[in-house]
């Protein structure tokens, strides 16, 4: 009889750490902190922000010291529109670590969506302080520069950097392609608007890459508009210049 109260008593006992599951006050098995999290992830990659916000927010609740879920947070509530919620939970991020980049980054973000220019400014700055090699930093800038204070010049610097550093992003390679057009290169201005169409295909932003091809039509590249035409159809490919 000791044996098995001794046995059920082991069963019962409430751990709320290290990622194992917890017992409610009704007896019924809760999520982990570790499970909450999974669950917010998957839902901001599958687009439902509701969903992921009420996840970060139930880590939360289940362990207040997880600051880094601030972060997350302020990402999902981007996703949604609601910059001033998303600078209340980056400036969290903050308070716990103030040198943490990505939130550094969030705030350039959100106060770029918000339209203070001089505080996204400061905030990318802060975050390039930190970690010169930060691309999103670099494009962050480059769209303030391009897009807010009509300096192409500045722009295409910090642009060039971040292609430099991760050649990957869509919008920035667009960019480059939509400075340079404007100049005498226009064979370097259609590499970028043929790139950029690959990755909006990739990313499965079909609208995007038709903008990129109508770009690129302007420069007169046969070769890399039919390349990336190819592309565009619902069965093609392209793996680059050839």
């Amino acid at each position: 009889m000791k044996k098995r109260a001794l046995t059920a008593a082991v069963v019962v006992v409430i751990l709320t750490i290290g990622g194992m599951v917890w017992s409610g006050p009704n007896g019924v098995a809760e999520k982990s902190e570790k499970e909450w999290f999974s669950q917010a992830q998957q839902a901001m990659g599958f687009g439902r922000y509701d969903e992921a916000i009420r996840c970060y927010e139930k880590v939360l609740s289940v362990n207040p010291g997880f600051a880094d879920v601030y972060r997350f947070l302020g990402d999902a509530y981007m996703k949604k529109g609601m910059p001033d919620r998303a600078i209340d939970a980056y400036k969290k991020a903050l308070d716990a670590k103030p040198q943490k980049v990505p939130a550094l980054i969030g705030l350039g973000n959100a106060y770029y969506q918000k339209e203070m220019i001089d505080e996204s400014l400061a905030y990318y700055a802060s975050a390039l302080a930190t970690q010169p090699n930060s691309a999103p930093a670099r494009i962050g800038l480059g769209d303030l520069y391009y897009y807010k204070k009509n300096d192409p010049e500045r722009a295409l610097a910090e642009y060039l950097k971040a292609l430099a550093l991760e050649e990957g992003h869509a919008d920035a390679q667009m960019a480059v392609g939509l400075i340079l057009r404007k100049g005498v290169e226009q064979n370097k201005a259609a590499q970028h608007f043929y790139t950029a169409g690959l990755l909006f295909i990739k990313e499965g932003d079909r609208s995007s890459a038709f903008k990129a091809y109508e770009y690129l039509r302007q420069t007169k590249e046969d070769r890399l508009m039919r390349l990336l035409h190819e592309a565009l159809q619902p069965s093609g490919k392209s793996s680059g210049p050839r």
